[in-house]
């Protein structure tokens, strides 16, 4: 498959002009140009700032930029429709829109529940066996004469606690994306409704945090290692198109002044920040559990 934007190569060769020379012209970076040259799109930036320098680039060299930008949308079509769906953790926006529609599912349901004729009539049923048992239980108990009081007080005790454990009310469900086998998984065991420190994740069947940011436009961040008030590892405003990777063996924290503008990954799972504009902080830790659960196997 021909590649248009080789006419922008031919075009600055032709010029005598080097990416250098161009990117003092253009104030676009030497790399995203070869990039361009090359046609491999994936290097660029966000959509909206990709179509510009494609079209700055062939303003500068007197070269139509339609084709190139043709080229530019055919291929991020291509590559929407024939790529896997990335592995992603929950976003608050999901997390509020399921909260909000069982929310509505109990209110809509539970009016033609207690409307049903059928469920009135057992109601009714039940009540009437009830009272029936009820009767026959008290004429039989005291009527029977001294025996039936010490049958009144049958030596049972209730136990409670036991059987399995039901799921706290408000308590946040795990998001866990994890495999079979020793699969790096990531759980959401912390929501930031809950969270003085912002949703806290589990990251199983790990031996370190790796936590990894690429900006679609400027964004400030801090990186703490060790915990959400331990030393800062690195802080400062990360530009469009530049990545920075934190690594810690046990604990990341990070904070986001423009999550909506960070690509935000953790060993490997896509956290979904779309939609979040104020700051937001995050949580990265090993999961105890799977750790106790290696060192017993081991």
């Amino acid at each position: 498959m021909s590649n248009p934007a080789e006419e922008l190569r031919r075009a600055r060769e032709a010029a005598g002009l080097s990416l250098e020379d161009v990117e003092r012209r253009t104030r676009v970076q030497s790399h995203y140009l070869k990039a361009i040259e090359e046609g491999n799109y994936s290097a660029l930036p966000g959509h909206s700032y990709a179509r510009a320098i494609i079209r700055t680039y062939a303003q500068c060299l007197g070269v139509s930029p339609a084709p190139i930008l043709r080229d530019y949308e055919g291929k991020l079509k291509h590559s929407a429709t024939v790529e896997a769906p990335k592995r992603s953790l929950p976003s608050r926006k999901e997390r509020y829109a399921a909260r909000r529609g069982r929310r509505k599912d109990w209110k809509t349901a539970l009016p033609e529940v207690f409307s049903s004729k059928q469920l009135l009539i057992g109601a009714l049923s039940l009540v009437l066996i009830l009272g029936v048992a009820s009767t026959l239980y008290f004429v039989d108990v005291f009527g029977s004469g001294p025996e039936g009081d010490e049958s009144a007080s049958p030596e049972t005790s209730e136990v409670r606690g036991e059987g399995p454990p039901s799921e706290e009310r408000g308590s946040p469900q795990a998001a866990s994306l994890s495999g079979d086998g020793n699969e790096v998984s990531v759980r959401l065991v912390k929501t930031s409704e809950s969270n003085k420190h912002g949703d806290e994740y589990a990251i199983g069947h790990a031996d370190k945090v790796v936590v990894t940011i690429k900006a679609s436009a400027e964004s400030w961040f801090r990186a703490r290692g060790g915990g959400p008030t331990a030393s800062v590892m690195k802080d400062g405003y990360i530009k469009a198109g530049q990545t920075e990777t934190f690594t810690h063996s046990k604990w990341i924290s990070l904070h986001l002044g423009k999550p909506d503008k960070i690509e935000l990954r953790v060993n490997g799972y896509l956290v979904d920040t779309e939609g979040q504009k104020d700051p937001q902080t995050y949580q990265f830790r090993l999961d105890d559990k799977t750790d106790e659960k290696a060192d017993k196997d081991s």
